[in-house]
């Protein structure tokens, strides 16, 4: 059930991108314009007035934070690689869709610290706001972190991207950021965090983004080393009697 003050302003699976994909990736901060952005089921807008954060579960604090209180909490920048982990639908056809760029927010390990988070907790799961279907699933859009990435200086929940205000496209007013990891696992439009002492069990921990492996199937969590060309893009024009420059990105958790 939807909270006061928010609208799905576009239903449905969504993809947005540069119309030259990599080749367009020529700085080493990505403006927003050339950032990928994916949705499972739509876009969501929030009243940034309405939006608050519950924090439950294996907690001796259980807490509700709203957004001047996140922006009252010391805050920190990290720079990260954002990648999109590719279709769950057909996860062995790679995407390449990436960015590198700067998130601004409040620790998550702060606001677990804050609840008194227990000594029992193995997971954070997590749980953005948005409903609706997707591939014949209609649940909430929850992922799950072990305890040690969760606790990570490096995880956070973000309010800005590139010094500015997370737009509502972006996930925002406040969006969970996991650097290192595939995107699939930074939740948009946050709304819930519960500690628990086991994985989540829906659909988008279960059955969406897992790799088979030779022991069983492993969550799509850290980016294993990748890299694109940038340049030359296919369009280019390349003189056989000229030296031609070959550039591109590496990354990796």
């Amino acid at each position: 059930m939807a909270r006061t003050g928010m609208h799905m302003t576009k239903k449905g699976f969504s993809f947005q991108g540069p119309a030259d994909g990599i080749h367009a990736l020529k700085s080493w901060i990505t403006p927003e314009d050339d950032l990928f952005l994916v949705t499972h089921m739509g876009f969501l807008e929030i009243d940034p007035e309405h939006w608050h954060l519950d924090v439950d579960g294996l907690v001796g604090n259980p807490t509700r934070l709203h957004l001047s209180d996140l922006q009252a909490m010391p805050q920190r920048e990290y720079m990260s690689f954002h990648e999109c982990a590719g279709s769950p639908l057909a996860p062995t056809v790679a995407k390449r869709r990436i960015g590198n760029v700067v998130w601004k927010g409040v620790s998550l390990s702060l606001v677990l610290e804050r609840a008194k988070i227990s000594s029992h907790a193995s997971y954070i799961w997590t749980s953005g706001l948005e409903w609706g279907e997707y591939a014949d699933v209609e649940e909430a859009y929850q992922k799950d972190l072990p305890i040690g990435k969760a606790l990570a200086e490096e995880v956070i929940l973000a309010l800005e991207i590139n010094g500015r205000p997370l737009t509502p496209e972006r996930g925002g007013p406040v969006r969970l950021v996991v650097p290192g990891w595939y995107g699939t696992n930074s939740v948009k439009w946050v709304g819930s965090i519960t500690a628990a002492d086991r994985r989540a069990s829906g659909a988008y921990t279960t059955r969406f983004y897992n790799d088979p492996t030779a022991s069983g199937m492993k969550p799509v969590w850290g980016v294993a080393p990748e890299s694109v060309i940038v340049s030359p893009s296919p369009n280019d024009l390349l003189s056989a009697d000229m030296p031609t420059k070959i550039w591109g990105w590496a990354w990796g958790d």
